[in-house]
């Protein structure tokens, strides 16, 4: 009984989905939205119908957003680099984004 709730609940957080959509990242933006477009078809199972809307987060926006201070002559030096080809295929791995920001 215990390795069964062990099992649902490793299910639930590390592969949310359309059963779950309560854990998905950034969900609680667009809950109502999703939610009211979530249509049952003759079989019961659900689905989501919300078309897809932009993207809401840029990289190179938010990290020259976060730089501001560095590039704007506040500090002698910045120690950030934002690097815009390294992983543009994701060459250098897969899990991390396009565009990286480090020292």
């Amino acid at each position: 009984a215990d390795t069964v709730r062990a099992h649902e609940a490793l299910q639930t957080y590390a592969f949310p989905g359309r059963r779950n959509l309560g854990y998905l990242f950034a969900f609680e933006s667009k809950k109502d939205d999703v939610m009211k477009s979530v249509v049952t078809d003759a079989n019961g199972n659900k689905q989501v119908t919300l078309e897809p809307f932009r993207q809401r987060f840029h990289p190179l926006t938010e990290f020259t957003r976060q730089f501001q201070k560095c590039t704007t002559g506040e500090s002698q030096t910045c120690p950030w680099t934002i690097y815009q080809s390294i992983n543009a295929k994701y060459q250098l791995c897969g899990s991390y984004p396009s565009i990286l920001a480090g020292p």
